[in-house]
């Protein structure tokens, strides 16, 4: 082993490199996935509502998994996961929550409004799927009141 590939390792073991932050990881993905980092942070609070930061990645609601509440039933064999605890791990939620809302937005967001001709945000079928109904289009307004909310911090 010559010297700069020993000094290499040395510094690797060694000096801590830190590990990046929950925003950081999900504005790298959203951005990934050319998907609005604050539109992805605002997806994440509209979904673990008042739950401490902590506790967000080991949520589990109705087959619904991590912050970003992936349903694992729909999406567990196409993201190529052997078991949907899996998403219990918060790189992997935010990897693949971020990569199915630029799936989604690609499909739904128009340049007035939603593609599919209602009056609501394309973000109301990231809770609903397809169809959009009462519950999906509150949601979609939480949604855009904490993306106004996280503008104005930053």
């Amino acid at each position: 082993m010559s010297f700069v590939t020993t000094l290499l390792l040395l510094i690797y073991l060694y000096i801590p490199i830190p590990q990046p932050t929950i925003d950081q990881q999900i504005w790298f993905y959203a951005s990934l996935n050319n998907v609005d980092p604050k539109l992805s942070l605002a997806i994440t609070r509209a979904e673990t509502g008042n739950v401490p930061e902590h506790l967000r990645d080991t949520i589990i609601s109705r087959g619904n998994y991590g912050r970003y509440q992936i349903l694992a039933s729909t999406w567990k064999k196409h993201l190529g996961l052997k078991n949907s605890r899996e998403l219990l791990n918060s790189t992997t939620n935010i990897r693949w929550g971020n990569y199915i809302l630029g799936k989604f937005q690609r499909r739904f967001a128009g340049k007035n409004g939603c593609r599919c001709g209602k009056k609501h945000h394309w973000t109301c079928h990231w809770n609903s799927g397809i169809v959009c109904n009462k519950h999906s289009e509150k949601f979609s307004r939480r949604v855009l009141y904490h993306l106004e909310s996280i503008k104005r911090k930053r």
